[in-house]
């Protein structure tokens, strides 16, 4: 599965790991996510296990949908609350449910950035802007890029730039977003990631799963 044009007004397509629960944590200065690599984290950056990955619910939306309070009545909430970002809350429903988050909840996300070699024979560097909710790091091709630990919203609004550098050809990001341990009416984890406006014309976006191993042939005698 992939996509030909995309814009910034697009929710993109990406793939999504299962959700796990970690140690509870408050917005209280404690980290929401690790400053460095744990085991976990390398197992879904350098995943070859297509399995890992099923495509997010919202691909090719161009914005979330309404999410129903009372069907009967076609009584309905506002817009979902991120309207451009990837509400894994709703992955873990596989419906719109904006507040479906557990407390403490983690998962991964992962997009493959094809970058026109043509254009771009030595590769670039370029700006992306992100933001996650509510801890969240992101890595690029198995380095990590960026990390935050504030307890805030996935909105457009909160958006910091990183520098990265996108080689020719295929660019995997790997996402890691969590919950914190609060009880709150909205509960939601999530990100949103937006790439710089002028490099999207040299760029497409994969959704093809990571090839797993070959399984080695026993002869046995």
């Amino acid at each position: 599965m992939s996509v030909d044009k995309i814009n910034d007004a697009t929710v993109l397509p990406w793939a999504d790991s299962s959700l796990s629960i970690l140690p509870d944590v408050d917005c209280d200065g404690a980290p929401l996510v690790s400053e460095t690599d744990t085991a976990t984290d390398l197992r879904f950056v350098d995943s070859s296990d297509p399995c890992d990955w099923i495509p997010y619910i919202a691909n090719g939306w161009d914005q979330l949908p309404k999410c129903v309070v009372d069907p009967h009545l076609d009584r309905h909430r506002a817009n979902a609350r991120h309207l451009k970002a990837i509400d894994m809350a709703m992955q873990r429903r596989q419906d719109c449910c904006r507040d479906c988050s557990p407390l403490n909840a983690v998962q991964y996300a992962r997009t493959t950035v094809v970058l026109d070699s043509e254009a771009y024979p030595e590769g670039v560097e370029t700006t992306v802007y992100f933001v996650g909710n509510d801890g969240a790091a992101f890595w690029v091709n198995g380095f990590r890029a960026y990390d935050e630990n504030i307890c805030s919203a996935a909105i457009t609004g909160f958006l910091k730039p990183v520098a990265v550098f996108l080689q020719p050809g295929d660019n995997v990001f790997t996402v890691k977003a969590r919950n914190h341990g609060i009880m709150m009416k909205e509960l939601n984890h999530g990100f949103i990631m937006r790439f710089d406006t002028e490099l999207i014309p040299n760029l497409t976006l994969s959704l093809a799963k990571p090839t797993a191993p070959p399984v080695p042939d026993f002869n046995f005698p």
